[in-house]
């Protein structure tokens, strides 16, 4: 692998190099703003080759480029913003009165109010993640038995023993579950609509019975889901979450 850490391209911008020892080969994703190509660390390739395998896959680049920014541009945090939830609203607002690099939370009825110091950068990726952790922290506290309790009542209504419903923090994972019938939701799907909530908590109750993606899995689960699975799967795919996480 050469010694540079991005590669310039016309069409998709500045692509960002990463060694990975994970990686068995190379593989892209999108990540603030850019493309990053994860290469095997122990393996070697040339900067030609490098630019082969974009050149081979730039259609879907382009494609994971385009959905890319529209996440981006959707996590994307200023003063004013809404966001709306299943339980009201959280409202970003600046407060002058608080210290930097800092936040208050508080809410009222069914609005949260989230606080910066005007004087601190939302467009700075570290504060802005620092910022959304804070909210998705606080809506846990808030909400977080009610993801709980939404797991139970699917479970009632279609008959499902569920042992232990457990809150995480999973990004890349919504939901889990074990043999034992646990399942564990991410808090970030506090961000999504009530009937995606729904849809990721069927799917891990439709893994308690079948723990792989088989026919019979997607049956069982579009059972769970009323007849929704496919469309709701579709929905969950294109939904961008609304805070810098």
């Amino acid at each position: 692998m050469p010694i540079i850490d991005h590669i310039s391209d016309k069409q998709l911008g500045i692509i960002e190099l990463k060694s990975s020892e994970r990686a068995r080969y190379i593989n892209f994703r999108y990540k603030n703003g850019h493309i990053t190509m994860s290469i095997p660390a122990h393996t070697r390739y040339t900067l030609d080759e490098l630019h082969r395998k974009i050149d081979e896959l730039r259609p879907k680049l382009l494609k994971l480029l385009n959905k890319g920014y529209k996440r981006y541009e959707q996590a994307t945090l200023f003063e004013g913003k809404i966001i709306d939830i299943a339980e009201g609203k959280i409202i970003i607002k600046s407060e002058p009165k608080l210290p930097r690099k800092s936040t208050y939370i508080h809410h009222r009825d069914n609005t949260v109010w989230a606080l910066y110091n005007p004087n601190d950068n939302l467009s700075d990726d570290t504060f802005a993640q620092f910022f959304s952790k804070a909210i998705l922290k606080h809506l846990t506290r808030l909400y977080g038995q009610n993801l709980q309790q939404l797991a139970f009542d699917c479970a009632k209504r279609n008959g499902i023993t569920i042992k232990k419903v457990q809150i995480g923090r999973g990004r890349q994972r919504l939901g889990c579950c074990s043999s034992s019938g646990i399942i564990t939701l991410s808090a970030i799907l506090l961000l999504y609509p009530q009937h995606l909530r729904e849809y990721i908590i069927c799917h891990e109750m439709a893994h308690l019975k079948h723990f792989n993606h088989s026919e019979a899995f997607h049956k069982l689960c579009n059972d769970y889901c009323r007849g929704n699975e496919k469309q709701w799967n579709k929905e969950l795919k294109e939904f961008a979450i609304p805070l810098y996480l």
